[in-house]
């Protein structure tokens, strides 16, 4: 009995102390250093999706470390072994596929095996699905602003954003919430190419276009113009039809070149007009006009019309000044330019003993300058002789204004000839 007795103890004590044994390598070999923080450079945010195929993953170099052993897998919680792979500050992987991953690392030192440190990375390399776009113009062919209805699916990452281009332009970027209708910003009528480009958070992109077509709301009519327009003798007077309380935009051309635009408004019945005295040159201009809705659309231009500009007299500002009055002027000018001349001829006389030299610049200077306003008046009225429908009036007036030219030169040139005489 005390022989089994013993035994038992015997083997109790064996069992007890080969439990300790083990717990003590265990406690050695588990939680001992510190956790190694991990980095990617490849995939720094773990909460970002990436279209990367292959990843990199880094931490800290320490001449502590003696071993490491990892795990890639897509499980969160794997914990690598305490078998050492080595001592490496780095690990890569290529060919990953889609999908959320997960690196382990377990460090070894001195003193035993970290505790595990995860990094996740999540991998998208699909594009987004097919999706088509729907275009509604509410029923209204001329709507400038159809409405867009799209949504493109992306399983794993999800879409980022969308962006939208209208003929060639991008005009918008747009996350998922703000589609279902997209509004378009205003547009012309005619055909617009529309493509839309929609973004996985991976940065993988679909696209898909269509074509919006916008017919143009009526054009105005101009049923009141004139043929011949006296600019400085009338009213320039347009008029006609358009849709009710709308915006009419007048084009005045020459030659394709814009020369005028004017707006008016129309009434509740669409009848509108305008009018200006404004002063062109002569000429055939082009008078065609717009229509502008309360929405923003703009119509196709209205039938053209001719209207010739006869602009009798020359323009200072806008200020014009006719034919006759021109040459009432030049006159006034000579008479005041003879009298300026005889006063300083008299004056000159008076005090002959002190200007010899002062008469001598003098007649040279008046003799230019009498020569220059001579030439300039000949070539202004052989410019008006060439006018058509001379008045037998102005004919009188263009004839007095030459034999005053005529008459003041002789008068100059006596009066320094006398000077001269008497000086001496």
């Amino acid at each position: 009995m005390r022989k089994i007795l013993f035994i038992i103890i015997t083997a109790l004590l064996l069992i007890t102390f080969e439990k300790v044994q083990i717990y003590g390598v265990f406690a050695k070999s588990e939680d001992i250093t510190a956790t190694a923080e991990i980095s990617s450079p490849t995939n720094p945010n773990q909460n970002d999706w990436y279209s990367n195929q292959s990843a990199i993953f880094s931490w800290k170099n320490s001449t502590e470390i003696i071993g490491a052993s990892v795990e890639f897998n897509n499980n969160p919680t794997t914990t690598p072994d305490f078998i050492s792979e080595g001592v490496f500050y780095s690990k890569s992987y290529e060919y990953i596929g889609s999908g959320i991953w997960y690196f382990h690392l377990r460090t070894q030192n001195k003193s035993g095996w970290s505790s595990v440190s995860h990094f996740k990375i999540q991998i998208d390399r699909k594009v987004p699905d097919n999706f088509n776009i729907k275009v509604d113009n509410e029923g209204d062919p001329t709507s400038p602003k159809p409405l867009l209805y799209f949504e493109a699916e992306d399983d794993l990452s999800g879409i980022s954003h969308y962006r939208i281009k209208i003929d060639n332009k991008e005009t918008s970027l747009v996350v998922p919430g703000e589609i279902n209708p997209f509004v378009m910003p205003l547009q012309s009528f005619g055909s617009h190419k529309i493509t839309i480009l929609a973004v996985d958070k991976a940065g993988n992109k679909k696209e898909a276009s269509a074509d919006v077509n916008i017919k143009s709301i009526p054009s105005p009519e101009i049923s009141v113009h004139p043929g011949i327009y006296n600019a400085g003798d009338e009213i320039l007077y347009i008029g006609g039809k358009a849709l009710p309380n709308s915006i009419i935009v007048i084009s005045f051309r020459q030659d394709n070149n814009l020369i005028k635009i004017w707006e008016t408004t129309s009434d509740e019945e669409g009848s509108w007009s305008f009018y200006s005295d404004e002063l062109f040159p002569n000429g055939i201009y082009a008078i065609s006009a717009t229509t502008e809705d309360s929405r923003g659309a703009v119509s196709d231009l209205s039938k053209e019309y001719e209207v010739e500009v006869s602009l009798n007299g020359i323009t200072i500002g806008s200020l014009l000044i006719d034919y006759g009055s021109l040459i009432l002027i030049l006159a006034l000018l000579v008479i005041i330019f003879l009298s300026v001349t005889v006063c300083v001829c008299c004056k000159m006389r008076k005090e002959r003993e002190k200007i010899w030299k002062e008469t001598k610049e003098a007649e040279l200077s008046l003799k230019k300058t009498f020569k220059e306003l001579r030439n300039d008046l000949e070539k202004k009225i052989e410019y008006f002789d060439s006018k058509p429908g001379l008045s037998v009036g102005e004919r009188k007036i263009r004839d007095s204004v030459f034999k005053i030219l005529r008459d003041s030169e002789k008068i100059v040139e006596k009066e320094i000839r006398d000077i001269k005489r008497e000086i001496k």
